[in-house]
């Protein structure tokens, strides 16, 4: 299976209409991580720590997907902005980095918590 980062990097755009299910939102931070805008209902970044306007584009109806890809193409610095700071946000809250500190934050918090809690104080 070919990687898909070299496709979204080519797209002037992703387009996510997704209107109903769950689970993970893995093709929007893959699209937000090459640096390509996002057109996306609310469902569709729900759960993640983006923003309306800063990170993506919201778009819940036909017209106002349509609207926001002619937007995007028409005014590339705005296009271009909006990439650039979800992108930057996958850098700070969900790359593998970023991963690595939670865990290890999580990890000194229990230790510190469970410190002297066994007998003999080990930990």
């Amino acid at each position: 299976m070919p990687e898909v980062t070299r496709f979204l990097a080519r797209a002037f755009a992703v387009v996510v209409p997704l209107f109903h299910g769950g689970g993970t939102r893995i093709k929007v931070l893959e699209a937000f991580a090459a640096g390509t805008p996002v057109v996306a209902t609310r469902k569709a970044v729900e759960g993640l720590d983006a923003l309306e306007g800063a990170h993506f584009v919201v778009a819940e109806s036909a017209d106002e997907f349509v609207a926001a890809l002619v937007a995007l193409w028409t005014d590339h610095a705005r296009a271009a902005g909006i990439a650039a700071r979800a992108q930057q946000l996958v850098r700070e809250r969900y790359s593998r980095e970023a991963l690595c500190r939670c865990v290890a934050l999580a990890i000194r918090k229990l230790d510190a918590s469970t410190r002297g809690t066994l007998p003999g104080g080990q930990a």
